[in-house]
């Protein structure tokens, strides 16, 4: 049972955002 990519890329630009987020505060 694979994930769809859509689902794949937003969970990937989630957590990028988060981790960027911490790294600039």
């Amino acid at each position: 049972m694979a994930p769809e990519p859509g689902v794949v890329s937003l969970l990937a630009l989630g957590i990028g955002l988060l981790a960027w987020k911490k790294r600039n505060r």
